[in-house]
């Protein structure tokens, strides 16, 4: 794992996007290689309680251009250390990654949480393939990332 260093060369901040580019830094990352990118948002005191703030990280890679992108959302006023973990399955018959009209829910499938490669909590998908794990720490969500 390869962490970013605490430089703004090569990190640029345009609307919501943070743009790191560690080949401007280091050139290229090897095959297999890992790069760690940590930041803090710092949110407007004047957010409603409720207000949900997600951040979104992309990744592009290869020529082709290649990309993969993972979210986290918290809830302004909500109580620190406890997160929720939700969502539903479906069986993606044409891969889009959308649960189209044509497709079912996966009603009595498990979801499973792990932490450091050891099951942390599961739980099964109600009848429309809805699945919710609460009291999850946030240490835990990062882990399970």
């Amino acid at each position: 794992m390869v962490p970013l260093k605490e430089s703004a060369t090569g990190v640029s901040f345009a609307g919501s996007t943070i743009t790191a580019n560690y080949g401007a830094i280091n050139g290229a990352l090897a095959p297999d290689g890992v790069v760690v990118l940590k930041f803090r948002a710092t949110l407007n005191p004047n957010l409603a309680l409720g207000t949900v703030v997600t951040n979104t990280g992309v990744v592009s890679w290869n020529n082709p251009t290649q990309t993969a992108s993972s979210s986290v959302s918290i809830v302004v006023g909500s109580i620190p250390g406890f997160a929720l973990l939700n969502g539903s399955v479906w069986h993606d018959a044409n891969f889009n990654d959308v649960k189209d009209s044509s497709e079912r829910a996966l009603a009595g499938w498990t979801v499973e949480l792990y932490r450091d490669n050891q099951l942390w909590q599961s739980v099964k998908t109600d009848t429309n393939g809805v699945y919710r794990i609460i009291d999850v720490g946030a240490d835990r969500v990062m882990q399970a990332a």
